[in-house]
């Protein structure tokens, strides 16, 4: 169901990712993507941390839920409140226009809904072992939210209107999760002290680490760009990473597809536990590697079939981008094993030093990529700095792992699996012009070559596969022939 799921969100969260800035042009897009980004630093702070304390105590003891989700949904109501306030009262205290400000409420809106869909909503069904809602669900959200914004733009709507469909779409997503949650008997808890007093005690840790997340870095290249270069440069980056974030979306739905299977067999047997640490691990690399090779290889074809000319600087930022796709993965999915595993407070320093080296390797690299590059070289710069922080945090992530020690074989494989991008930079520095039949014969060699000589695939499981592959194909033709028949 997950995979059917996929198979439509993607398309349709890249159909939105491809029109907006295509209707909107660079420059505002860039705006666009400022109001989108900016709220998410005090947004950040909205889930408290409970999504761990839900993936640590719900899988093994599945009846809490009914405890505690109703105290969390009054409790995430009042705080994204809240913050969304603190935005306003900044950006009105720091001269912001009144149109920015408008759009970044609005947008900011939709994050706090989407924060809570993510963070709490999904952990939830995830746990319960629910997964089919949040494949139905999240297929029925996309459909509306890409159906109001076709309207929108069709009736050439302005920058103001999209976002307010953004909004309609997730109030609607959300709703339909909380009747679902109603229906199920889940919102039966009580607001007593006894249990925030319980839930607290297990997320402050994650909720430190919240505070300076690393999925706050793209705040970080947002607000630095947005001071430290034009808004078409943000444009730039923007559709650059937006392109990524479309891919992203296969590793939060894995990872929490795995986690409350792993959190239950953390509980009852570690030998299983680190067996399936590995084999998830190698199947999440296995995905990513062949993603993030595409991106790069293709980035000039990506941007000019998708965004058009006016985007063409962005080709750079958007092969970076392709580049830190691998990272990416990566810490979605070791982060959230260190949830299960560990208390929390290492974690939380170990994204608090991403943040900070993220910030100040933009200071260092947005001016020396912008003299360098040129136009798009700013975007570049900032999404080369995120890559070179993602790869420190990976390296701190595999330190703190309990499964995962350095030279072990899972860290051998991430490392192979990652190795790719760094022998396709040259290409594009060296052979600026090599042609698409080229690119595309390196990547058909390239990548089976690579994968089957490190051993990151082997003959043997690819026989597997392949045997399971006909095996169910010969099933569907067997039930297709006895349908026909009756």
């Amino acid at each position: 169901m997950l995979t059917i799921a996929m198979a439509i969100t993607i398309p349709l969260g890249l159909i939105t990712k491809v029109l907006i800035p295509r209707y909107l042009g660079s420059e505002q897009a860039g705006h666009f993507f400022f109001a989108t980004t900016f709220p998410t630093a005090a947004l950040a702070l909205m889930p408290l941390g409970l999504g761990a304390y839900i993936k640590k105590t719900v899988p093994p003891r599945p009846e809490h839920v009914k405890e505690i989700l109703r105290p969390i949904c009054f409790l995430q109501a009042g705080v994204g409140a809240l913050l969304l306030a603190g935005v306003i009262a900044f950006m009105l205290l720091t001269n912001y226009s009144n149109d920015v400000i408008l759009l970044t409420t609005v947008m900011g809106g939709f994050q706090a809904f989407t924060t809570f869909q993510n963070e709490i909503l999904h952990t939830v069904f995830f746990a319960l072992g629910f997964s089919g809602d949040v494949a139905k669900l999240n297929v029925i959200g996309k459909i509306i939210t890409s159906l109001l914004i076709g309207i929108c733009l069709i009736a050439g709507g302005k920058v103001y209107a999209l976002a307010l469909f953004f909004l309609l779409g997730q109030v609607i997503t959300t709703s339909w999760y909380m009747l679902r949650a109603r229906s199920r008997g889940l919102l039966s808890g009580s607001m007593s002290t006894a249990n925030f007093k319980q839930m607290f005690n297990v997320s402050l840790p994650f909720f430190i680490g919240a505070l300076i997340s690393s999925n706050n870095n793209y705040f970080v290249d947002t607000a630095l760009l947005s001071r430290m270069a034009t808004f078409k440069e943000l444009g730039y980056y923007g559709a650059a990473s937006g392109m990524g974030g479309v891919f992203m979306i296969i590793a939060p739905l894995i990872g929490n597809a795995l986690v409350p299977n792993l959190s239950r067999a953390y509980h009852h047997d570690r030998a299983e536990y680190k067996k399936m640490v590995e084999i998830s691990l190698r199947l999440i690399l296995v995905i990513a590697m062949p993603l993030s090779l595409g991106i790069m290889m293709f980035a000039p074809e990506i941007i000019g079939l998708l965004y058009g000319p006016d985007f063409k600087a962005a080709e750079t930022s958007l092969m970076v981008q392709g580049a830190l796709l691998t990272y990416l993965y990566f810490a979605v999915f070791t982060s959230s094993v260190a949830v299960i595993s560990t208390r929390g407070r290492r974690l939380a320093l170990i994204t608090g030093s991403s943040f900070l080296f993220n910030a100040l390797f933009d200071f260092l690299i947005i001016p020396k990529f912008s003299g360098w590059l040129g136009e798009g070289g700013a975007a570049a710069g900032s999404s080369t700095a995120s890559l070179v922080s993602e790869i420190l945090t990976c390296i701190f992530l595999m330190r703190l792992s309990q499964v995962m020690p350095l030279f072990s074989r899972m860290s051998y494989t991430f490392l192979i699996t990652a190795l790719p991008p760094f022998l396709i930079f040259p290409l594009k520095f060296y052979y600026p012009d090599l042609g698409l039949v080229c690119r595309c014969l390196i990547y058909i060699i390239f990548l089976p070559s690579f994968a089957l000589g490190t051993r990151i695939v082997t003959r043997e499981e690819l026989k597997i596969v392949y045997g399971q592959l006909v095996h169910q194909l010969r099933r569907l033709g067997r039930k297709a022939k006895l349908g026909q028949k009756l």
